[in-house]
């Protein structure tokens, strides 16, 4: 499944949602030192509930990177992880 995650696109209660789920400010994403898992997971769970709005941060939490392909970075270039 292709998620494209777009941080310019997300609204003020999606930022709360990141924040409280990956425990960084909105500032601290991307910071050096920061867990990186915590915000990959709450950009995509909250990606997804668009699309579905029943989807569990749990299932987003079984979900592997295989699982998914990333079509963007956040900052509008095209990334492939793989």
């Amino acid at each position: 499944m292709a998620v494209v995650i777009d941080l310019d696109s997300l609204n003020f209660d999606e930022m709360d949602e990141l924040e409280t789920i990956s425990g960084c400010s909105f500032d601290e994403i991307g910071e050096a030192g920061r867990p990186k898992a915590k915000v990959m997971k709450a950009l995509v769970f909250i990606t997804l509930k668009r699309q579905n709005p029943d989807i569990t941060l749990d299932e987003v939490g079984k979900m592997s990177l295989t699982d998914i392909d990333f079509e963007g970075d956040g900052l509008g270039t095209d990334v492939n992880p793989t």
